[in-house]
């Protein structure tokens, strides 16, 4: 089973996601109306630009395969543009392919500020559904195992607390 995981809450700045997104000049990356090498910069640049510096900075997210799963970077990485694809009119997007785990996985980090309207990033669970459905379209293409619509943090924790009950 594949995992798409939604973060809450920034532990990190903006430009400590980037870099952790990208901790090494020759990791794997693609961006979506951004350069990979720029991305700070040109995300700041936006939120500069309609004046909304301030509050959630980056939405985090991370696709995750099995052990078993073995793909090149390049396949990673043309995965990983389609499913940011779902946000590609109004988003700029940095995504990495790290290869350094026992299990192959994408990183995805969004600014916040949509580039066309000024307006803050609202992603509700019904978006967050939607986006998982995109990316299991996605996966289909590849023979890749698709996400687990029901694996949500809500959903998980009901489980843990039935089977504690």
């Amino acid at each position: 089973m594949s995992h798409l995981r939604f973060f809450n809450g920034q532990p990190r700045t903006l430009s400590g996601i980037v870099d952790y997104a990208l901790p090494e000049e020759d990791t794997p990356s693609i961006g979506i109306n951004l350069c990979p090498d720029t991305a700070y910069k040109e995300m700041h640049a936006v939120k500069e630009i309609w004046r909304k510096p301030g509050g959630r900075k980056y939405k985090h997210y991370v696709l995750s395969f099995e052990e078993e799963v073995q793909l090149p970077a390049e396949i990673l990485l043309e995965i990983g543009y389609k499913v940011g694809q779902y946000f590609a009119d109004e988003y700029q997007l940095l995504i990495s392919a790290h290869q350094n785990t026992d299990n192959l996985h994408l990183h995805f980090v969004q600014n916040t500020i949509n580039m066309l309207t000024g307006k803050k990033l609202n992603l509700t669970k019904g978006d967050m559904l939607d986006v998982k459905i995109h990316a299991n379209k996605v996966l289909a293409e590849y023979q890749l195992n698709p996400i687990d619509l029901h694996d949500t943090p809500a959903a998980l924790a009901k489980t843990q607390s039935q089977t504690i009950q």
